[in-house]
């Protein structure tokens, strides 16, 4: 029977110190898992040879942007709040509170700075920078759309599939994928 994922090894690679540190598989053991090649070229060099169709990944800030916009619902309520207030005074023709003023308008001002925010994470999900290609084998497709949610190219026509690679600059024994480890439990195939 071969295992997959069982204690601290994805598919017979032990994880980098650091992913046992943090319970995750690592980028440098996900691409133990399989046969790769380098090759920054592939897209430009084989334009002319049928097309690339991305078949899989894509880069999920979904749940970031939702936070935000439950953060931005909240400073939407209390100045909500806060206006009423400031009506409220203004009506009775009392004096109006420059500290309420000034929180209203600084909610207001937070709220504008989370939307951008959102606006950026939104067109990172459009503009997604590939800086590296990888040629990947068969095995290494069906690791990566079992395990992973990473994007992966493929030509019909030369038959061969592309694992594009979207972090830059850093060793991959210190990024984390979002493969946990199965410490407690084994999983086979």
């Amino acid at each position: 029977m071969n295992r997959k994922l069982y204690g601290t090894v994805f598919y017979e690679n032990e994880v980098s110190d650091y992913g046992k540190k943090n319970g995750k598989v690592d980028y440098d053991t996900l691409s133990k898992a399989f046969d790769k090649v380098l090759n920054n070229d592939i897209m430009r060099a084989t334009r002319n040879i049928g097309s690339w169709e991305q078949v899989h990944g894509f880069i999920d800030n979904s749940k970031e942007i939702e936070e935000l916009e439950e953060m931005v619902e909240a400073l939407e309520s209390e100045m909500a709040e806060l206006k009423e207030e400031i009506e409220e005074l203004e009506e009775m023709e009392l004096e109006v509170d420059e500290e309420k003023v000034a929180e209203y308008e600084k909610k207001k001002e937070e709220i504008e700075e989370l939307e951008d925010k959102i606006r950026e994470l939104e067109e990172t999900e459009e503009n997604i920078e590939i800086f590296k290609y990888y040629i990947i084998s068969d095995d290494g497709v069906e690791i990566l759309k079992e395990w992973t949610n990473e994007i992966l190219f493929y030509n019909q026509r030369l038959d061969m599939y592309v694992w594009g690679i979207t972090r830059f600059g850093m060793d991959w024994k210190m990024m984390l994928t979002e493969i946990e480890l199965a410490c407690d439990e084994d999983i086979f195939e």
